[in-house]
């Protein structure tokens, strides 16, 4: 490991919403997780994902406001990202503007393995092409501790002349990435259980946080490497 390698973390970016997140683990009722996570219409249906995104702020729409959104109803993930509507991309912005780190992982939950990386969009190639080496690596770190995990290999990559592109929206890792210029990456875990019994154990889930942050601590050194060689040793800011 480099002697100047820092580490930083953010533990929750969006604290509005996990305030009003009353639970430890993901309720096992569909509906009771909906609820929570995105909230209610104002006619009393659920606002369920990707609908709920529709309408930015939500906050006028609902009769219940779900943990995606802020308190000023903006979601954190859909947000403006070029004049941002919430404080806590402001400030998430100004702090990779000033670090410049070489890697940003963005953690969330949702895939039916123990992980999987988003498929990026709206990056360069060169971007494209280490997401894909990080993939490939994680895939081999899970496998080796005995963990599943849903490779870029077997759900993406996307090609533009499918019928799912483009994105709806820019994604925050792509706005992170022309910000500062880091490999910008979203992680998607399983949801944890309390079940020790369960391959979704609390525990397992959180073994396999580390593995992400151990092949992302020594990933973002060749990546490093090769932004420096792509820019033939003139400093130029990476991604740029």
């Amino acid at each position: 490991m480099a002697d100047n390698f820092r580490l930083l973390i953010i533990p929750c970016l969006n604290p509005d919403g996990r305030e009003r997140f009353p639970f430890e683990i993901t309720p096992s009722d569909p509906d009771e997780a909906v609820r929570y996570k995105q909230g209610i219409w104002k006619d009393g249906t659920l606002a369920e994902y990707n609908v709920c995104t529709r309408v930015h702020p939500i906050s006028d729409a609902v009769s219940y406001m779900g943990g995606y959104f802020n308190d000023g109803g903006v979601n954190l993930y859909a947000d403006n990202y070029f004049s941002p509507m919430s404080p806590e991309n402001r400030a998430l912005f100004s702090l990779v503007d000033n670090e410049a780190p070489d890697i940003v992982l963005f953690l969330h939950t949702g895939c039916h393995k123990h992980g999987k990386l988003l498929q990026p969009y709206y990056v360069p190639a060169f971007i494209e092409k280490h997401v894909m080496e990080f993939d490939e690596k994680l895939h081999s770190s899970f496998k080796a501790g005995g963990y599943t995990y849903y490779s870029l290999a077997e759900h993406g990559p996307y090609s533009p002349l499918d019928d799912v592109y483009p994105p709806p929206r820019l994604p925050m890792e792509t706005a992170i990435h022309f910000a500062c210029g880091a490999l910008s990456i979203v992680y998607e875990s399983k949801d944890a259980v309390c079940s020790a019994d369960s391959p979704f154990f609390l525990e397992h889930i959180l073994d396999c946080h580390f593995t992400l942050f151990e092949q992302a601590a020594l990933y973002a050194q060749e990546f490093q490497q090769a932004c420096f060689a792509l820019c033939n040793g003139r400093g130029l800011r990476r991604g740029f």
